[in-house]
């Protein structure tokens, strides 16, 4: 049997409030050396800015996060790790209600600024990814996803 090799990325650091934007940049150009196609290229960078941004936030005082990805033919897998117990939770999106012909000055009567500005980053992971899993870790969690093209 003949083993394959799957490029990996792999990164630690601390979880500073530029970390999201650097390692989408780095992200990119790994995964286009890959030749993941450009459009789902963004669909990861997407969902690991919005993986990487939740655990910044939520990684404990003197914790790093870690980032991995792996491609493959037809899939990119991407996980985020940080030591926080804490399982995200996807909110409902209240914005949706609109879609449903809700009136705009209605739904965002009852919306706090917070709920307009934060909360819907897991509802856009699971809109590009295929699967979301949590595995919880000692300390920790990593979040997982699996984009396919």
């Amino acid at each position: 049997m003949k083993a394959t090799m799957v490029p990996a990325l792999d990164c630690t650091a601390w979880p500073v409030r530029t970390l999201p934007s650097s390692w989408r940049m780095l992200m990119g150009s790994w995964l286009t050396k890959t030749h993941v196609p450009g459009p789902v290229v963004e669909d990861v960078q997407l969902a690991a800015s919005e993986l990487i941004t939740n655990a910044c936030q939520h990684a404990p005082a003197g914790t790093k996060v870690r980032l991995r990805i792996r491609a493959g033919a037809g899939w990119v897998g991407l996980g985020v790790w940080d030591a926080s117990p804490q399982v995200p939770k996807a909110k409902p999106d209240p914005l949706v209600a609109l879609a449903d012909g809700d009136n705009l000055d209605a739904v965002l009567a009852v919306l706090s600024a917070d709920d307009v500005e934060h909360g819907r980053g897991l509802a856009i992971v699971n809109q590009v990814a295929r699967d979301f899993t949590v595995v919880r870790t000692t300390p920790g969690k990593w979040v997982r996803v699996l984009v396919t093209f």
